[in-house]
């Protein structure tokens, strides 16, 4: 199903998202913002694309 979602060709792992664009923010801007928190999850991903 995800296949017929996608277009054509589309390399996928079994997974895509669809979401609008964040905001930029430097990395030492969420590290700063993060401290005051009692826990914080940071996600760095590599490769990801958008569609053309």
């Amino acid at each position: 199903m995800l296949d017929k979602s996608l277009p054509p060709g589309t390399v996928h792992q079994g997974i895509a998202l669809n979401c609008s664009a964040l905001p930029e923010i430097g990395l030492q801007d969420l590290i700063i913002s993060a401290r005051h928190k009692e826990k914080a999850l940071f996600v760095i991903l590599d490769q990801v694309n958008r569609p053309p």
